[in-house]
Protein backbone atom coordinates (compact mmCIF):
# COMPACT_ATOMS: atom_id res chain seq x y z
CA UNK A 1 0.00 0.00 0.00
CA UNK A 2 1.19 3.53 -0.77
CA UNK A 3 2.88 5.00 2.33
CA UNK A 4 0.48 7.03 4.47
CA UNK A 5 -2.50 6.39 2.19
CA UNK A 6 -4.56 5.31 5.20
CA UNK A 7 -3.58 8.43 7.12
CA UNK A 8 -4.64 10.74 4.30
CA UNK A 9 -7.94 8.92 4.01
CA UNK A 10 -8.70 9.21 7.73
CA UNK A 11 -7.74 12.86 8.09
CA UNK A 12 -9.41 13.98 4.87
CA UNK A 13 -12.62 12.50 6.27
CA UNK A 14 -12.27 14.01 9.75
CA UNK A 15 -10.73 17.40 8.87
CA UNK A 16 -13.94 19.42 9.15
CA UNK A 17 -14.59 18.39 12.76
CA UNK A 18 -11.00 17.77 13.86
CA UNK A 19 -10.46 20.93 15.91
CA UNK A 20 -13.74 20.61 17.80
CA UNK A 21 -13.29 16.89 18.52
CA UNK A 22 -9.70 17.18 19.79
CA UNK A 23 -9.92 20.54 21.57
CA UNK A 24 -9.75 18.92 25.03
CA UNK A 25 -6.43 17.36 24.06
CA UNK A 26 -4.80 19.86 21.69
CA UNK A 27 -4.63 22.90 23.95
CA UNK A 28 -2.74 21.23 26.84
CA UNK A 29 -0.43 19.33 24.48
CA UNK A 30 0.42 22.53 22.60
CA UNK A 31 1.19 24.31 25.87
CA UNK A 32 4.05 21.92 26.57
CA UNK A 33 5.47 22.43 23.07
CA UNK A 34 5.22 26.20 23.45
CA UNK A 35 7.03 26.05 26.79
CA UNK A 36 10.10 24.62 25.01
CA UNK A 37 10.19 27.25 22.24
CA UNK A 38 12.10 30.51 22.54
CA UNK A 39 11.71 32.35 19.25
CA UNK A 40 13.75 35.37 18.26
CA UNK A 41 12.42 38.15 16.05
CA UNK A 42 13.47 36.51 12.78
CA UNK A 43 13.24 32.82 13.79
CA UNK A 44 12.26 30.39 11.05
CA UNK A 45 9.95 27.61 12.24
CA UNK A 46 8.76 24.48 10.43
CA UNK A 47 5.70 22.59 11.70
CA UNK A 48 5.80 19.02 10.38
CA UNK A 49 2.32 17.53 10.11
CA UNK A 50 0.75 20.92 10.77
CA UNK A 51 -2.80 19.64 10.26
CA UNK A 52 -5.44 22.36 10.59
CA UNK A 53 -2.80 24.92 11.58
CA UNK A 54 -3.94 25.36 15.16
CA UNK A 55 -0.42 25.40 16.60
CA UNK A 56 0.81 27.68 13.80
CA UNK A 57 -2.05 30.06 14.64
CA UNK A 58 -0.91 30.26 18.26
CA UNK A 59 2.69 30.84 17.14
CA UNK A 60 1.61 33.55 14.69
CA UNK A 61 -0.30 35.35 17.44
CA UNK A 62 2.60 35.09 19.91
CA UNK A 63 5.49 35.70 17.50
CA UNK A 64 4.18 37.75 14.55
CA UNK A 65 7.67 38.60 13.28
CA UNK A 66 8.81 34.99 13.01
CA UNK A 67 8.75 33.15 9.67
CA UNK A 68 6.34 30.23 9.98
CA UNK A 69 5.99 27.26 7.62
CA UNK A 70 3.76 24.17 7.78
CA UNK A 71 3.60 20.97 5.76
CA UNK A 72 0.95 18.25 5.83
CA UNK A 73 -0.16 15.25 3.78
CA UNK A 74 -3.84 16.13 3.66
CA UNK A 75 -5.36 18.81 1.43
CA UNK A 76 -8.50 19.03 3.55
CA UNK A 77 -6.53 19.79 6.71
CA UNK A 78 -4.47 22.43 4.93
CA UNK A 79 -7.62 24.05 3.54
CA UNK A 80 -8.79 24.65 7.11
CA UNK A 81 -5.35 25.93 8.11
CA UNK A 82 -5.44 28.49 5.31
CA UNK A 83 -8.70 29.88 6.67
CA UNK A 84 -7.25 30.66 10.10
CA UNK A 85 -3.72 31.79 9.16
CA UNK A 86 -2.48 34.94 7.47
CA UNK A 87 -0.80 34.87 4.08
CA UNK A 88 2.56 35.28 5.80
CA UNK A 89 2.43 31.64 6.94
CA UNK A 90 3.62 29.33 4.17
CA UNK A 91 1.76 26.04 3.81
CA UNK A 92 2.87 23.04 1.73
CA UNK A 93 1.23 19.79 0.73
CA UNK A 94 3.77 16.99 1.02
CA UNK A 95 5.53 14.33 3.03
CA UNK A 96 7.75 14.95 6.04
CA UNK A 97 9.99 12.17 4.73
CA UNK A 98 10.91 14.22 1.64
CA UNK A 99 10.83 17.90 2.49
CA UNK A 100 10.81 20.51 -0.31
CA UNK A 101 13.19 22.83 1.56
CA UNK A 102 16.88 23.63 1.31
CA UNK A 103 19.29 22.27 3.88
CA UNK A 104 19.92 24.45 6.94
CA UNK A 105 16.77 26.54 6.34
CA UNK A 106 15.10 26.55 9.78
CA UNK A 107 15.92 27.44 13.38
CA UNK A 108 13.16 25.23 14.81
CA UNK A 109 11.29 22.10 13.73
CA UNK A 110 8.10 21.16 15.57
CA UNK A 111 6.37 17.78 15.45
CA UNK A 112 3.13 17.71 17.41
CA UNK A 113 1.09 14.52 17.67
CA UNK A 114 2.37 13.03 14.43
CA UNK A 115 5.51 10.93 14.96
CA UNK A 116 3.50 7.86 16.00
CA UNK A 117 1.85 7.89 12.57
CA UNK A 118 5.16 7.63 10.70
CA UNK A 119 6.16 4.29 9.20
CA UNK A 120 9.79 5.44 8.82
CA UNK A 121 10.45 7.67 11.79
CA UNK A 122 14.21 7.77 11.25
CA UNK A 123 13.82 9.04 7.68
CA UNK A 124 11.67 11.93 8.90
CA UNK A 125 14.06 12.79 11.73
CA UNK A 126 16.96 12.79 9.27
CA UNK A 127 15.01 15.18 7.04
CA UNK A 128 14.33 17.39 10.05
CA UNK A 129 18.05 17.30 10.81
CA UNK A 130 18.88 18.26 7.21
CA UNK A 131 16.65 21.33 7.09
CA UNK A 132 17.69 22.61 10.52
CA UNK A 133 20.52 25.07 10.85
CA UNK A 134 23.52 24.07 12.94
CA UNK A 135 22.41 24.02 16.59
CA UNK A 136 18.79 24.36 15.47
CA UNK A 137 16.26 22.73 17.75
CA UNK A 138 13.48 20.16 17.37
CA UNK A 139 10.52 19.83 19.75
CA UNK A 140 8.40 16.68 19.59
CA UNK A 141 5.15 16.13 21.49
CA UNK A 142 3.10 12.96 21.17
CA UNK A 143 1.30 10.17 22.99
CA UNK A 144 3.72 7.93 24.83
CA UNK A 145 3.59 4.34 25.97
CA UNK A 146 5.41 5.45 29.11
CA UNK A 147 1.90 5.28 30.56
CA UNK A 148 -0.14 2.07 30.71
CA UNK A 149 -3.35 3.76 29.56
CA UNK A 150 -1.65 4.77 26.33
CA UNK A 151 -0.82 1.16 25.53
CA UNK A 152 -4.60 0.76 25.12
CA UNK A 153 -4.73 3.69 22.71
CA UNK A 154 -1.77 2.27 20.81
CA UNK A 155 -3.47 -1.11 20.44
CA UNK A 156 -6.82 0.43 19.44
CA UNK A 157 -5.26 2.72 16.83
CA UNK A 158 -3.31 -0.10 15.20
CA UNK A 159 -6.33 -2.40 15.19
CA UNK A 160 -9.09 0.01 14.14
CA UNK A 161 -7.42 2.80 12.17
CA UNK A 162 -4.18 1.71 10.54
CA UNK A 163 -1.71 -1.06 11.23
CA UNK A 164 1.45 1.03 10.67
CA UNK A 165 0.78 3.21 13.73
CA UNK A 166 3.43 2.88 16.43
CA UNK A 167 3.59 5.06 19.50
CA UNK A 168 6.99 5.36 21.17
CA UNK A 169 8.25 5.40 24.70
CA UNK A 170 10.33 8.47 25.53
CA UNK A 171 13.53 6.43 25.74
CA UNK A 172 12.91 5.04 22.25
CA UNK A 173 12.56 8.52 20.77
CA UNK A 174 15.64 9.77 22.61
CA UNK A 175 17.59 6.88 21.07
CA UNK A 176 16.28 7.66 17.59
CA UNK A 177 17.25 11.31 17.95
CA UNK A 178 20.75 10.29 19.00
CA UNK A 179 21.01 8.02 15.94
CA UNK A 180 20.07 11.02 13.77
CA UNK A 181 22.81 13.27 15.23
CA UNK A 182 20.75 15.27 17.69
CA UNK A 183 21.86 16.16 21.21
CA UNK A 184 19.11 15.48 23.75
CA UNK A 185 18.20 18.56 25.81
CA UNK A 186 14.97 17.86 27.66
CA UNK A 187 12.29 15.22 28.21
CA UNK A 188 9.03 15.59 30.08
CA UNK A 189 6.47 12.79 30.37
CA UNK A 190 3.13 13.92 31.80
CA UNK A 191 -0.62 13.42 31.83
CA UNK A 192 -3.13 16.03 30.69
CA UNK A 193 -5.89 14.18 32.55
CA UNK A 194 -6.34 10.79 34.24
CA UNK A 195 -6.07 8.95 30.91
CA UNK A 196 -4.00 10.76 28.31
CA UNK A 197 -0.21 10.53 28.71
CA UNK A 198 2.26 12.43 26.57
CA UNK A 199 5.90 13.35 26.27
CA UNK A 200 7.54 16.52 25.03
CA UNK A 201 11.15 16.07 23.98
CA UNK A 202 13.56 18.78 22.89
CA UNK A 203 16.84 18.14 21.09
CA UNK A 204 19.46 20.17 19.24
CA UNK A 205 21.13 19.49 15.91
CA UNK A 206 24.80 18.75 16.35
CA UNK A 207 27.06 21.20 14.56
CA UNK A 208 28.32 19.74 11.27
Amino acid sequence: MEPYKQIRKIYSRTAENYDKFWDFYSAPSYSKTLARINLQEDSKVLDLGCGTGELLKILEDLFPSSELTGIDLTEEMLAIAKQKLSNKVKLFLGSAASLPFDSKSFDWVIMSNMIGHLSDKKAVLKEAHRVLKNLGKIVITDWTRDFQTMNLVHFYTKLINYSQYRSLRSAELESLLDDCDFDHLHTESYKINWFWGLYTIQAEKKKV
